[in-house]
Protein backbone atom coordinates (compact mmCIF):
# COMPACT_ATOMS: atom_id res chain seq x y z
CA UNK A 1 0.00 0.00 0.00
CA UNK A 2 1.29 3.37 -0.81
CA UNK A 3 0.44 6.54 0.66
CA UNK A 4 0.58 10.07 -1.80
CA UNK A 5 1.36 13.48 -0.13
CA UNK A 6 2.07 16.62 -1.52
CA UNK A 7 5.87 16.76 -1.52
CA UNK A 8 7.12 13.38 -1.88
CA UNK A 9 5.76 9.42 -1.80
CA UNK A 10 4.75 7.61 2.13
CA UNK A 11 5.75 3.95 1.94
CA UNK A 12 5.77 1.86 5.56
CA UNK A 13 4.74 5.14 7.30
CA UNK A 14 7.61 7.24 6.14
CA UNK A 15 7.45 10.01 3.78
CA UNK A 16 10.29 10.29 1.22
CA UNK A 17 10.77 13.57 -0.34
CA UNK A 18 13.70 15.65 -1.51
CA UNK A 19 14.80 16.51 2.31
CA UNK A 20 14.74 13.15 3.05
CA UNK A 21 12.52 10.77 5.19
CA UNK A 22 9.81 11.90 7.92
CA UNK A 23 7.47 10.34 10.02
CA UNK A 24 3.40 10.06 8.99
CA UNK A 25 1.52 12.40 10.96
CA UNK A 26 -2.05 11.87 12.44
CA UNK A 27 -3.32 14.57 8.98
CA UNK A 28 -1.59 12.41 6.82
CA UNK A 29 -3.80 9.70 8.20
CA UNK A 30 -6.72 11.85 8.00
CA UNK A 31 -5.81 12.50 4.73
CA UNK A 32 -5.41 9.48 3.52
CA UNK A 33 -8.89 7.79 4.45
CA UNK A 34 -10.51 10.75 3.74
CA UNK A 35 -9.18 9.54 0.14
CA UNK A 36 -9.80 6.28 1.02
CA UNK A 37 -13.54 6.07 2.06
CA UNK A 38 -13.24 2.01 1.84
CA UNK A 39 -10.22 0.98 3.46
CA UNK A 40 -11.31 0.59 6.82
CA UNK A 41 -15.00 -1.47 5.46
CA UNK A 42 -11.89 -3.78 3.82
CA UNK A 43 -9.85 -3.52 7.19
CA UNK A 44 -12.31 -3.72 9.68
CA UNK A 45 -9.75 -5.10 12.52
CA UNK A 46 -8.40 -1.54 12.94
CA UNK A 47 -11.56 -0.11 14.00
CA UNK A 48 -11.87 -3.12 16.74
CA UNK A 49 -8.20 -2.17 18.24
CA UNK A 50 -8.60 1.47 18.99
CA UNK A 51 -9.41 2.72 22.31
CA UNK A 52 -13.42 4.24 22.30
CA UNK A 53 -13.86 8.25 22.12
CA UNK A 54 -15.43 9.46 26.29
CA UNK A 55 -19.10 10.46 25.84
CA UNK A 56 -20.22 13.21 27.94
CA UNK A 57 -23.40 11.85 29.38
CA UNK A 58 -23.63 14.10 32.73
CA UNK A 59 -23.85 12.81 36.19
CA UNK A 60 -24.75 9.95 37.31
CA UNK A 61 -24.88 8.43 34.14
CA UNK A 62 -23.09 4.71 32.91
CA UNK A 63 -21.93 4.54 29.93
CA UNK A 64 -22.21 0.63 28.40
CA UNK A 65 -21.05 1.07 25.22
CA UNK A 66 -17.18 0.39 26.28
CA UNK A 67 -17.72 -2.12 27.74
CA UNK A 68 -20.10 -4.23 25.18
CA UNK A 69 -17.73 -3.45 22.42
CA UNK A 70 -15.15 -4.65 24.79
CA UNK A 71 -17.35 -7.59 25.04
CA UNK A 72 -17.48 -8.20 21.52
CA UNK A 73 -14.03 -7.59 20.60
CA UNK A 74 -13.27 -10.38 22.88
CA UNK A 75 -16.33 -12.40 21.23
CA UNK A 76 -14.91 -12.02 17.74
CA UNK A 77 -11.40 -13.11 19.04
CA UNK A 78 -12.95 -16.00 20.32
CA UNK A 79 -14.99 -16.66 17.24
CA UNK A 80 -11.64 -15.99 15.10
CA UNK A 81 -9.77 -18.44 17.47
CA UNK A 82 -11.83 -21.18 17.19
CA UNK A 83 -12.26 -20.83 13.08
CA UNK A 84 -8.52 -21.50 13.26
CA UNK A 85 -8.54 -24.35 16.03
CA UNK A 86 -11.46 -25.94 13.23
CA UNK A 87 -8.97 -25.53 9.96
CA UNK A 88 -6.28 -27.14 11.93
CA UNK A 89 -8.82 -29.95 13.28
CA UNK A 90 -10.29 -30.43 9.39
CA UNK A 91 -6.49 -30.29 8.33
CA UNK A 92 -5.39 -32.85 10.83
CA UNK A 93 -8.04 -35.01 10.22
CA UNK A 94 -7.41 -34.89 6.13
CA UNK A 95 -3.81 -36.18 6.88
CA UNK A 96 -4.64 -38.60 9.18
CA UNK A 97 -7.48 -40.18 6.40
CA UNK A 98 -4.43 -40.40 3.66
CA UNK A 99 -2.20 -42.17 6.15
CA UNK A 100 -5.09 -44.79 6.90
CA UNK A 101 -5.74 -45.28 2.79
CA UNK A 102 -1.86 -45.90 2.32
CA UNK A 103 -1.97 -48.54 5.31
CA UNK A 104 -4.98 -50.03 3.17
CA UNK A 105 -3.39 -49.67 -0.02
CA UNK A 106 -0.03 -51.63 1.25
CA UNK A 107 -2.67 -54.35 2.85
CA UNK A 108 -4.25 -54.92 -0.98
CA UNK A 109 -0.70 -55.53 -2.14
CA UNK A 110 -0.53 -58.94 0.57
CA UNK A 111 -0.47 -62.10 -1.65
CA UNK A 112 -0.54 -64.01 1.67
CA UNK A 113 -1.04 -64.06 5.03
CA UNK A 114 2.71 -63.46 5.88
CA UNK A 115 2.29 -60.74 3.31
CA UNK A 116 -0.58 -59.25 5.62
CA UNK A 117 1.05 -59.18 8.91
CA UNK A 118 4.23 -58.24 7.57
CA UNK A 119 2.52 -55.26 6.74
CA UNK A 120 0.89 -54.65 9.50
CA UNK A 121 3.99 -54.53 11.42
CA UNK A 122 6.16 -53.20 8.86
CA UNK A 123 4.56 -50.78 6.66
CA UNK A 124 1.81 -49.45 9.15
CA UNK A 125 4.36 -47.84 11.64
CA UNK A 126 5.87 -45.98 8.57
CA UNK A 127 2.45 -45.03 7.35
CA UNK A 128 1.09 -43.98 10.59
CA UNK A 129 3.92 -41.78 11.99
CA UNK A 130 4.27 -44.93 15.14
CA UNK A 131 6.89 -46.55 17.34
CA UNK A 132 5.02 -50.33 16.86
CA UNK A 133 1.60 -52.02 15.07
CA UNK A 134 1.57 -54.95 16.55
CA UNK A 135 -1.48 -57.77 15.33
CA UNK A 136 -1.84 -60.46 18.17
CA UNK A 137 -3.35 -63.49 18.86
CA UNK A 138 -4.42 -65.89 21.45
CA UNK A 139 -3.85 -69.29 20.02
CA UNK A 140 -1.93 -72.95 21.03
CA UNK A 141 0.94 -72.98 18.95
CA UNK A 142 0.42 -76.28 17.75
CA UNK A 143 -3.31 -75.14 16.35
CA UNK A 144 -2.57 -72.51 14.23
CA UNK A 145 0.35 -72.04 12.20
CA UNK A 146 1.88 -68.44 13.26
CA UNK A 147 3.88 -65.56 11.45
CA UNK A 148 6.82 -64.24 13.07
CA UNK A 149 5.69 -60.84 13.02
CA UNK A 150 2.15 -61.91 14.86
CA UNK A 151 2.11 -61.62 19.27
CA UNK A 152 0.58 -65.01 20.73
CA UNK A 153 -1.13 -63.57 23.63
CA UNK A 154 -2.20 -66.04 26.29
CA UNK A 155 -5.77 -66.84 26.19
CA UNK A 156 -8.39 -64.26 27.61
CA UNK A 157 -5.72 -61.69 27.46
CA UNK A 158 -7.46 -59.92 24.71
CA UNK A 159 -10.49 -59.40 26.71
CA UNK A 160 -8.55 -57.99 29.77
CA UNK A 161 -6.21 -55.52 28.02
CA UNK A 162 -10.10 -54.40 26.24
CA UNK A 163 -11.78 -54.80 29.58
CA UNK A 164 -14.93 -56.07 27.71
CA UNK A 165 -14.42 -53.10 24.67
CA UNK A 166 -13.61 -53.21 21.14
CA UNK A 167 -11.23 -49.69 21.14
CA UNK A 168 -9.36 -48.70 23.96
CA UNK A 169 -7.03 -45.90 23.41
CA UNK A 170 -4.89 -44.75 26.47
CA UNK A 171 -2.39 -41.92 27.54
CA UNK A 172 0.82 -41.31 29.66
CA UNK A 173 1.40 -45.16 30.16
CA UNK A 174 3.92 -47.84 29.99
CA UNK A 175 3.85 -50.13 27.01
CA UNK A 176 3.00 -53.88 27.87
CA UNK A 177 5.57 -56.67 27.08
CA UNK A 178 2.99 -59.52 26.16
CA UNK A 179 1.76 -57.14 23.42
CA UNK A 180 4.73 -55.13 21.68
CA UNK A 181 7.59 -57.01 22.81
CA UNK A 182 10.97 -55.37 22.58
CA UNK A 183 9.86 -51.84 22.03
CA UNK A 184 7.60 -52.05 25.10
CA UNK A 185 10.16 -49.68 26.81
CA UNK A 186 9.33 -47.34 24.37
CA UNK A 187 5.20 -47.16 24.25
CA UNK A 188 4.01 -44.38 26.07
CA UNK A 189 0.57 -44.37 24.71
CA UNK A 190 -1.57 -47.04 22.62
CA UNK A 191 -4.50 -48.16 21.09
CA UNK A 192 -6.38 -51.12 21.08
CA UNK A 193 -8.72 -52.72 18.79
CA UNK A 194 -10.55 -55.94 19.01
CA UNK A 195 -10.44 -58.22 15.81
CA UNK A 196 -13.32 -60.76 14.77
CA UNK A 197 -11.52 -63.70 13.05
CA UNK A 198 -12.61 -67.59 12.39
CA UNK A 199 -13.25 -69.15 15.32
CA UNK A 200 -10.06 -71.11 15.60
CA UNK A 201 -8.60 -67.86 16.41
CA UNK A 202 -9.99 -67.40 20.25
CA UNK A 203 -8.94 -63.84 20.31
CA UNK A 204 -7.74 -60.92 18.12
CA UNK A 205 -6.71 -57.50 18.20
CA UNK A 206 -4.55 -54.53 16.85
CA UNK A 207 -2.26 -52.82 19.23
CA UNK A 208 -0.79 -49.52 17.86
CA UNK A 209 2.07 -47.94 19.97
CA UNK A 210 3.95 -44.65 20.28
CA UNK A 211 6.78 -43.19 21.87
CA UNK A 212 4.71 -40.33 21.99
CA UNK A 213 2.51 -39.55 25.61
CA UNK A 214 -0.67 -38.03 23.93
CA UNK A 215 -0.47 -39.67 20.66
CA UNK A 216 -3.52 -41.54 21.58
CA UNK A 217 -6.48 -40.49 24.43
CA UNK A 218 -9.56 -41.23 25.39
CA UNK A 219 -11.13 -38.26 23.76
CA UNK A 220 -10.09 -39.05 20.34
CA UNK A 221 -12.56 -40.87 17.99
CA UNK A 222 -11.75 -43.94 17.22
CA UNK A 223 -13.45 -44.24 13.61
CA UNK A 224 -10.48 -44.18 11.38
CA UNK A 225 -8.72 -47.11 13.45
CA UNK A 226 -11.85 -48.92 13.28
CA UNK A 227 -12.12 -48.67 9.58
CA UNK A 228 -8.66 -50.02 9.10
CA UNK A 229 -9.47 -52.56 11.56
CA UNK A 230 -12.03 -53.91 9.35
CA UNK A 231 -9.76 -53.72 6.42
CA UNK A 232 -7.46 -55.85 8.37
CA UNK A 233 -10.22 -58.49 9.45
CA UNK A 234 -11.26 -58.87 5.98
CA UNK A 235 -8.03 -59.68 4.43
CA UNK A 236 -6.71 -62.61 7.20
CA UNK A 237 -10.46 -63.76 6.80
CA UNK A 238 -9.24 -64.50 3.52
CA UNK A 239 -5.89 -65.72 3.77
CA UNK A 240 -6.61 -68.05 7.02
CA UNK A 241 -9.09 -69.48 5.57
CA UNK A 242 -7.27 -70.24 2.02
CA UNK A 243 -3.70 -71.22 4.36
CA UNK A 244 -5.74 -73.45 6.74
Amino acid sequence: MKLKTQGGEKKGGVRKGSSGSVPVTAEDVVDFLGSHPGFLRENPQLILDQALPERPLGRNVVDFQEAMIKYLRHEIGHVEALQERLIEATRQNMINQQKVYDCVQSLLEARSFENVVETISTDFPIHLGLTSVVLCMEADADNLHMSRHVGILPRGMVDAALGGKDVVLRDHIFGDGEIFGRVAALIRSDALLRLRLPERVSGAMLAFGSDEEDCFDGDQSPVLIEFLGSCVEQLLDIWLVREK
